[in-house]
């Protein structure tokens, strides 16, 4: 198991309680995605488990995280890319960027994958490339640490959907080949297409732990959380008795309508 999480909560400015005696668990490999409404308290969850933020009953690779001897060790294995990634950027060009970060060969193996040329931003201010370049920048040094653990904040915001669509492949693939990745994220197409577990947080407590979200259409419709079309057309189907899978919907919207 790579994360548990015992009875979290998190009072923020004011005392006011962000999280509320929170719990759950993440085994390694997982793909978990947290959702729900701006506010929730999904990102503040992200900084608890990579010791950003302070924070209680939280284990990681079977130690304590907040426990003084084991909190460095802990965070060498995980990184994490803010929603606002610039905010992890703190030199002039990128070639320096990443030249303090890891190994450039690498990185530039990484961007490639991205469908980032490296040749033609390295001269360039982090800080001056587009939303999506430097979220894609954000990722590619957020890996060259070579994280167990990987948190992510909504980090298909910005871009476009060809471009969405090949992170979140790239994502999927490294997935795959054992990383942990925790997501935030707004778009459920992504949840539906990628997750493996999911929590609903609404008002700083979990009040959804699982595998299958969409099933819940009731507690989806309360925390103001949309299904995608595409599920919503097949569960209609399975109900007049026509199961199919997702990659087979095109094939049978086609074979009606042709």
């Amino acid at each position: 198991m790579s994360i548990f999480v015992e009875d979290l909560s998190y009072e923020g400015e004011n005392k006011k309680k962000i999280l509320k005696n929170v719990n759950f668990k993440i085994n390694t490999g997982e793909y978990c995605f947290f959702i729900g409404e701006t506010g929730s308290g999904k990102t503040t969850i992200l900084e608890i488990l990579m010791g950003l933020l302070p924070g209680n009953g939280v284990e990681i690779f079977g130690k304590e995280l907040f426990n003084k001897k084991n909190k460095r060790s802990i965070q060498k294995n995980i990184s994490y890319v803010f929603q606002r990634c610039e905010a992890q950027f703190f030199e002039t060009t990128v070639e320096k960027e990443i030249k303090i970060s890891g190994d450039l060969r690498k990185a530039v193996e990484i961007l490639n994958l991205l469908s980032l040329d490296y040749d033609e931003i390295k001269g360039k201010s982090p800080f001056e490339l587009s939303g999506g370049e430097k979220r894609k920048l954000a990722i590619t040094i957020a890996l060259l640490k070579n994280p167990k653990i990987l948190l992510l904040d909504e980090p298909t915001i910005g871009l476009d959907g060809r471009s969405s669509a090949e992170l979140m492949e790239f994502l999927w693939k490294l997935n795959k080949e054992g990383l942990t990745i925790i997501q935030t994220t707004h778009i459920m197409e992504e949840v539906m297409n990628y997750a493996t577990k999911t929590l609903v947080i609404k008002d700083g407590e979990v009040v959804y732990d699982g595998k299958d979200v969409f099933k819940e259409k009731i507690l989806l419709n309360r925390c103001r959380l949309d299904i995608p079309f595409e599920r919503r057309l097949l569960d209609g189907l399975a109900e007049k008795g026509i199961n199919l899978k997702g990659e087979e919907v095109e094939k049978f919207l086609l074979e009606k309508l042709c």
